[in-house]
């Protein structure tokens, strides 16, 4: 009984450490975001395509990327693509097409450790 006890202290710190390095991690990425700002206005305010630094070649380089759909606004934006191809019933098709793209249920469990 006292190796299951091992497991669920380990779990438990294991847990705690994943959140503190969850914290640390989001604030590093927010830094960088903010430093590669920085450094691609620099290079744009001053014509510069970009530079060298220690060995490091630094570009700005121009990328498109697209903005991200609400689940809302992508089912929305189905129905009326269905619809608009003439499909008699676009609710059901989509849902289909869901259910089609998951998975088979597999049973499995799932250790749960909450305070009490």
């Amino acid at each position: 009984m006292a190796s299951i006890v091992g497991y669920i202290t380990e779990v438990d710190s294991l847990d705690i450490e994943i959140k503190r390095l969850n914290t640390t991690l989001r604030g590093l990425r927010k830094q960088k975001a903010a430093a590669e700002a920085f450094i691609a206005n620099y290079f744009k305010s001053n014509g510069l395509p970009g530079g060298k630094f220690r060995g490091k070649e630094i570009r700005l380089v121009s990328k498109n990327t697209r903005a991200r759909k609400s689940v809302k606004d992508k089912e929305s934006d189905a129905m009326s693509v269905l619809r608009d191809e003439g499909v008699r019933d676009p609710e059901g098709l989509l849902e289909r097409l869901h259910e089609a793209q998951r998975g088979d249920e597999v049973e499995s469990y799932k250790v749960r450790i909450r305070k009490m």
